[in-house]
């Protein structure tokens, strides 16, 4: 019979390219990852410096007014990614690394394209490259971990373009993503952002999925696919909400979808009972625990209010905090 249409890709030749997709993609990364110099992207010395203070104190950085920290701002970040980065460089000596505030350029004309002189955050020095040891070393192990949460994002972007399109919009849609140069950049970084855009990337594709499956109310294995999709929604939201504040933004779209779930099918306590009930409790199980680790310093539960509010004077200013606590 004669169909019109793409014909479908056979399922080794699409694994194929989106498998060598991320292959380049990784590799392009790690060369920006050795060649971009150490600290010179936004704010890594602080990222850094949050991981360094895991690593040492096994604790997490206290949020106070005019913080000496050298995590400055970034004390105030979800803790997920540091956590992390500390698990994979808890081994190595990290006691030089307070030194090398002293090579940080007080001078530097950041983000001014304009600048002629003064371009470089950080003071480099010719024994800083390979074989890299102490606190590089423990940077660039960030960097790569950064490139494998990209190379995730790339992946479940690939995955969400498929469930509507043929197979080369997908790979189509993860190269234009894969290869936009600021995309590499960042993605070559020691940086939380890396992690809360693999956790939304994946949550999107997860929620498109389940909204699919929504359309079809009668359909044989409906608790199982619930029950699954339940928590891995509930997993990525959490990872998501400790990954980044701006996370809590994405509660908001699961919500509208399962909504939307609910309205298809014309059952919303099947929605209520399999979706909300196991999305929000896994998404209190992997990330809410860090909004008392931030937040609450004394460990209890007592302290009801956020503790630090960060504002910034001017462009470059220096940080000031309040504190809202309460016992």
């Amino acid at each position: 019979m004669h169909t019109t249409g793409p014909k479908p890709w056979p399922e080794g030749r699409e694994r194929l390219w989106i498998a060598g997709l991320l292959l380049l993609f990784a590799l392009l990364a790690a060369y920006f990852s050795i060649a971009v110099p150490a600290f010179e992207t936004p704010d890594e010395f602080q990222h850094l410096a949050f991981v360094q203070h895991v690593v040492t104190w096994y604790d997490l950085p206290r949020s106070e007014p005019n913080t000496p920290g050298l995590w400055q701002q970034q004390g105030t970040q979800a803790p997920l990614y540091y956590i992390a980065g500390a698990i994979l460089t808890g081994w190595i000596d990290l006691s030089d690394f307070p030194v090398l505030a002293n090579r940080i350029n007080p001078y530097a004309h950041l983000g001014l394209e304009t600048a002629t002189e003064n371009r470089n955050y950080f003071l480099a020095h010719s024994d800083d490259g390979w074989p890299w040891s102490g606190a590089f070393l423990a940077l660039h192990i960030l960097r790569l971990w950064s490139i494998l949460l990209c190379c995730i994002t790339l992946w479940a972007t690939y995955r969400f373009v498929r469930l509507f399109l043929n197979p080369a919009v997908a790979l189509s849609t993860a190269a234009v993503f894969a290869f936009v140069p600021q995309f590499v950049f960042i993605g070559a970084a020691a940086s939380n952002d890396n992690l809360i855009a693999a956790a939304a990337a994946v949550l999107i594709w997860r929620l498109a999925d389940w909204m699919r499956f929504g359309e079809d109310p009668h359909h044989p294995q409906d608790r199982p696919i619930a029950v699954r999709q339940g928590w891995s929604l509930g997993a990525w939201l959490g990872i998501a909400l400790g990954a980044k504040l701006s996370g809590i933004g994405l509660t908001a779209v699961v919500l509208m979808a399962l909504a939307w779930i609910a309205w298809r099918r014309g059952d919303g306590r099947f929605v209520i009972g399999a979706g909300w009930r196991l999305a929000v409790p896994g998404a209190v199980g992997v990330g809410g625990w860090q909004f008392q680790l931030r937040w609450c310093p004394g460990g209890g539960t007592s302290a009801t209010w956020p503790c630090t509010a960060i504002h910034w004077r001017g462009t470059f200013g220096k940080p000031t905090s309040t504190c809202a606590g309460k016992s």
